[in-house]
């Protein structure tokens, strides 16, 4: 397939990417910042197996873009739970605006089949755990409320237009890779450099943390879905931070110290506790060898060693 990527030079955005490449499909790589789109083997791919396309989703010209597309990966957004709270604005324009205009594009356009949206657990907020996909949605952040702003619009844009869409809803990625400014990339960094880490709450709160290979793996499964739907895409799994303070400890030999920030509301951290159920996704996807939060901790470590 010729498959369209938004936000290419994100986190999951680069890991799809290459992915995609690495399975024989060609990318038109699409993100606002031109400068994130850098491939040290870009040439060895040509024209026909990456395109980088350095444009806003809400300027590039869509109707060229989905032209010669067979699908596409919808990552470009606005991440951060806590500056959504200051800030809301910016999250109405790049997870809603953008998301909007471009499944009015998909819809209207004749050859792309699906679309995969990457949504996120933050749209859940109820306190029955494991969330399912049929459990109430109830954001905690701004954040949570425009990744679920931009799945309705998208349900909306793209009803009765035959197109398929998949609606990812991604728990906690981590990897090589990851935002600098999350919470695991920060506590490696302070296990690294024998810094103070910050635990925001009391650090009990809990995560479903999911490696990102394994999150690329089943975007690109979800692909290939004939229908719409919606799926967590998370390993049905929850740890507490003060469980991944240890495990980094550990694997860097480290003794981690922490400072514990009580007085953090849910402003900060969005819902207490995130859990996903994924067997609808198992029974959609099929088998999946999740990477072991131990292992995919390590590979991280390694990376931010090198960086």
């Amino acid at each position: 397939m010729r498959v369209l990527v938004t936000g290419a030079g994100g986190f999951i955005g680069r890991a799809t990417t290459e992915r995609l490449i690495q399975d024989g499909h060609a990318v038109a790589a699409l993100d606002r910042q031109a400068g994130r789109l850098r491939w040290p083997d870009a040439a060895d791919h040509g024209d026909a197996r990456l395109r980088l396309i350095g444009d806003d989703l809400l300027n590039v010209d869509l109707d060229e873009l989905l032209a010669d597309v067979d699908a596409v990966v919808h990552l470009a957004g606005r991440g951060n739970v806590r500056a959504s709270w200051h800030d809301p604005g910016p999250y109405l324009r790049d997870n809603v605006e953008a998301t909007d205009r471009l499944c009015r594009h998909v819809a209207m356009a004749e050859r792309p089949r699906v679309m995969v949206l990457a949504s996120s657990s933050s749209v859940y907020g109820g306190r029955l755990l494991p969330w399912s996909e049929e459990s109430a949605v109830a954001p905690a952040s701004p954040y949570g409320r425009s990744k679920l702003a931009a799945e309705r619009v998208a349900e909306v844009r793209l009803a009765g237009c035959g197109k398929t869409l998949v609606t990812a809803r991604l728990f906690s990625v981590y990897g090589p890779g990851q935002r600098e400014d999350l919470l695991l990339s920060r506590l490696i960094d302070c296990a690294l450099i024998g810094d103070v880490f910050t635990v925001h709450g009391d650090g009990t709160q809990r995560r479903d943390f999911t490696f990102i290979d394994d999150v690329v793996t089943c975007l690109g499964r979800l692909l290939h879905l004939e229908r719409s739907d919606v799926l967590n895409v998370c390993t049905g799994a929850s740890r507490s931070v003060l469980d991944l303070v240890d495990l980094v400890g550990e694997l860097t030999g480290r003794s981690v110290r922490i400072s514990a920030d009580q007085a953090t509301s849910v402003e900060a951290i969005g819902a207490v506790h995130t859990w996903g159920d994924n067997r609808k996704l198992l029974r959609t996807c099929g088998p999946l060898n999740w990477t072991p939060l131990r292992g995919g901790v390590a590979q991280q470590i390694e990376s931010q060693q090198h960086r």
